[in-house]
Formats: structure tokens, C-alpha cells, sequence
């Protein structure tokens, strides 16, 4: 039941925020993907509440990440 709860509290937390969960979730650096890696190493345990909080930066990160770089492409270079 907590686990339930805890993904819970992030999805809202993505979707409240209108965060683009699929830019973040397949946002790749260096061949993998962070948001689905760092979910996948705690797999087997459960995530404490610092936990989520810090999900939630990654997930702002790579959301910044990914405007950042559509932003730079847009940029003409003469």
C-alpha cells in the first residue's frame, strides 16, 4: 500500500506541476535514461520521503534539460 501511495504522490506531483513525464522519463544522457534508471535501482525497497522530494529535482532537471536543448536548436548560427 505505502509504495502505491509514494508513486501516487509523484505523478500527481509531475502532473500538477504539468511536467512532460514523457520527455523526462525518455530523456536520454550517455545511453540511458536517469528518471527510469534511478526508479529501477530502488526497485526492492521503499522510497522515504527525502526520496521523493529528490526524484522530483531529477524530473525538473531533465524537463529544464530538454527545453534548454530545443531552445539552443532553435538558435541560428550565420
Amino acid at each position: 500500500m505505502e509504495s502505491c501511495w509514494v508513486f501516487w504522490v509523484v505523478y500527481s506531483w509531475i502532473d500538477a506541476t504539468r511536467c512532460n513525464r514523457a520527455a523526462a522519463g525518455e530523456f536520454y544522457i550517455g545511453g540511458y535514461q536517469p528518471a527510469q534508471k534511478w526508479l529501477k535501482d530502488r526497485k526492492e525497497r521503499t522510497l522515504e520521503f527525502d526520496d521523493i522530494l529528490h526524484y522530483q529535482k531529477i524530473i525538473v532537471a531533465l524537463n529544464e534539460t530538454d527545453r534548454l536543448m530545443k531552445e539552443i536548436d532553435t538558435i541560428e548560427i550565420e
